[in-house]
């Protein structure tokens, strides 16, 4: 039953989603583009745009896709417009996928669902400044050359019983009229929105325990980040298929061959081989997509599809490159096997990949955590040049926290620490970035290889 509960409330999600963005749709990204993600700290330690990425170096290994990383902890629409030149637009990116609003919309503010008149004009001064910047951020993005994909907001989990953190009650609905503000503005300017809003909320809202939130509720777990990346995609109207192959038992011949070439085909002792080479790869699949799997159809973006008609009644060994890799019957490969997830040596391929991406996003990290820094000397203009002027001001700042925010130390002078660690070593962390991609690009490859299909 419970299964069934979430096939529908997916369903309704589809059904409620593409009503609402049918003409605002992203498109799929082409071949040489560079896609910034511009967010806060969901974006800057997070990895649904690398998952993203991963799926277009499995799905179109002739693209060299270039995602950008432009998150920073702790930053609004409004703090994100010191930074729009220099960290973003800097890269002349095609695409803008800009997710705000967990920091903008004041949480300290919902810590119920009712509200004093002081409190309702505060979340709506919140709001207000929201839309302005929001709107700022699209004006000056559009000007720019760039298209703007407008991200409504990852939710923050006011339904989990047992988080550790502070239940802010309504703090959810408080993101929901960011997620409208995101939808209207997106749509009077004629860009696209990839929704996760709503969609997420429904998930969460009706299974908590499904922990696509971290513990501080406001932090996707990796299935939530996972996920995300699923709805990003899902935005796009992408293809499930990764390849599909019909073959003819009995006739020794391809009915069809969808985004793989077959040939060498042979028949033995009621066995059928072949040489297979796929165009594409599966994406792979590691512990965050299981988790997100059981609550959302990954598969349907994930077919390899190897069907046989007319065998032999009976069982079957599946061997892929020598190894094997499942065992079905006549009948399963009469309907057609995805061979997606199996142990295959497209599959092995894929996990490199995966491996590879979590490097880019490594590299990645520390180049993340001196904007994060930087970001705050520019508000308060400070030229991040000049060490002498950032430490003393830096200084001060944990000071300031000390005496006001102690709970917040530990973790700012950690971040400060880093920053005076790695801000000299910028070149050699933008070369390690570089290589760690090239190298990502290097593994977008894939290879024949021979299918046995043992009775």
């Amino acid at each position: 039953m419970k299964s069934l509960r979430l096939v529908a409330l997916l369903m309704s999600g589809f059904m409620w989603t593409t009503a609402l963005v049918a003409d605002e749709s992203p498109k799929p990204f082409q071949n040489g583009q560079k896609i910034v993600f511009y967010g806060d700290s969901i974006t800057h330690g997070g990895m649904y745009e690398y998952y993203v990425q991963l799926f277009y170096a499995t799905r179109f290994p002739g693209r060299k896709i270039t995602v950008i990383n432009a998150g920073v902890s702790g930053d609004t629409a409004a703090g994100g417009l010191f930074r729009l030149v220099p960290d973003v637009l800097v890269h002349k990116p095609d695409l803008v996928y800009m997710m705000f609003g967990m920091n903008d919309v004041g949480r300290g503010y919902y810590k119920t669902s009712t509200a004093d008149e002081k409190t309702k004009a505060a979340r709506e001064g919140r709001l207000a400044e929201y839309k302005s910047s929001m709107a700022e951020n699209i004006r000056r993005i559009k000007d720019s050359g760039a298209s703007v994909v407008v991200v409504t907001p990852s939710p923050y989990d006011q339904y989990s019983s047992s988080a550790k953190s502070e239940n802010l009650a309504a703090c959810n609905d408080g993101l929901g009229k960011c997620a409208a503000i995101g939808r209207e503005l997106a749509g009077g300017a004629k860009q696209s929105v990839a929704e996760l809003y709503a969609p997420m909320t429904e998930l969460i809202a009706a299974n908590p325990e499904l922990k696509l939130c971290g513990d501080d509720r406001v932090h996707p777990s990796p299935a939530g980040h996972m996920t995300m990346a699923y709805f990003i995609l899902k935005s796009q109207q992408i293809s499930g298929i990764v390849a599909r192959v019909s073959i003819d038992y009995a006739g020794k011949r391809v009915l069809a061959a969808e985004n793989c070439r077959i040939d060498k085909i042979n028949t033995k002792q009621n066995s059928l081989v072949f040489s297979y080479h796929a165009e594409a790869l599966p994406f792979p699949v590691c512990q965050e997509y299981k988790d997100s799997a059981k609550i959302v159809p990954w598969e349907t973006l994930n077919q390899e599809i190897v069907q046989i008609k007319n065998l032999p009644a009976g069982n079957y060994l599946l061997k892929c490159g020598g190894k094997d890799a499942g065992r079905f019957s006549a009948e399963q490969f009469a309907a057609g096997v995805n061979i997606a997830g199996l142990p295959t040596m497209q599959q092995q391929k894929s996990q490199q990949l995966l491996a590879a991406v979590i490097n880019v996003a490594n590299a990645a990290r520390p180049l993340r955590d001196i904007a994060q820094l930087n970001t705050m000397l520019f508000k308060n203009k400070i030229n991040p040049d000049d060490f002498k002027a950032a430490d003393q001001y830096l200084d001060a700042f944990l000071a300031n926290i000390a005496k006001y925010s102690p709970s917040n130390l530990k973790y700012n002078t950690v971040v400060v620490q880093r920053f005076r660690e790695n801000r000299a070593k910028q070149p050699e962390l933008l070369k390690k970035a570089a290589d760690t991609q090239a190298e990502f690009y290097r593994l977008q490859t894939t290879e024949p290889y021979q299918m046995e299909i043992i009775r």
